[in-house]
């Protein structure tokens, strides 16, 4: 489970590759989480 914060909104994503299809393989792909998350 990944929340990440855009501007105002926070995002939740689960991420389960049980239960991955051939459809959502390309957002999977596309979610980008950095190396080393800030500190605040």
């Amino acid at each position: 489970m990944y929340l990440v914060d855009v501007g105002e909104d926070t995002f939740m994503f689960i991420i389960s590759p049980l239960g991955s299809t051939e459809a959502e393989k390309p957002i999977i792909d596309s979610i980008r989480i950095p190396a080393d998350i800030p500190a605040e």
